[in-house]
């Protein structure tokens, strides 16, 4: 309109500025958001894929370890007698080549507490209320993985692998 200053020009002229340079970064902005979440994406999923082939190799190289030690154990028939000194020492060592660090436990029938891999004398304690135990127990279960939990005392997850030794 030819009635309007050059000030009011002017004033019209920073204020589309404004906007323009107001909506190329938000679509910036957006661009940028976008790609980030799709890098996110794929670093999450490559890490997902590691972590589910590094529980896979854990449970079969446990799983190999405890089927040792039930092997063992049902030759020596330890189960039924005082445990030895030597059998301690060879639970310490399984325990040791374990993928991820943790500790062995023989249970007996009752869920009583024999031998424990950090320990000897072990100390005395009942799982018969714990999930793994409870499982093999009553559904005849040979090999348990347990769910990832959060230890009350570490604070860390950890998941419990158990197998049911007969005899």
């Amino acid at each position: 309109p030819p009635n309007l200053s050059s000030r009011s020009y002017l004033a019209v002229i920073l204020a589309c500025l404004f906007v323009l340079d107001g909506l190329s970064l938000w679509l910036v902005a957006r661009l940028d958001y976008n790609r980030t979440l799709d890098h996110a994406k794929v670093v999450l999923q490559k890490t997902a894929i590691s972590l589910e082939e590094r529980v896979k190799r854990t449970i079969t190289a446990t799983e190999a370890i405890l089927d040792t030690r039930a092997v063992r154990l049902q030759e020596r028939s330890i189960g039924g007698r005082m445990l030895l000194s030597d059998e301690y020492e060879r639970f310490k060592r399984a325990a040791l080549s374990l993928p991820d660090p943790g500790s062995l436990w023989l249970l007996d029938a009752r869920g009583d507490l024999l031998l424990d891999s950090t320990e000897h004398p072990s100390r005395r304690g009942n799982f018969s209320d714990r999930d793994y135990f409870a499982v093999q127990r009553d559904r005849d279960v040979r090999f348990y993985v347990g769910p990832a939990v959060k230890g009350k005392i570490t604070n860390k997850y950890s998941f419990t692998i158990s197998r049911r030794i007969d005899g």
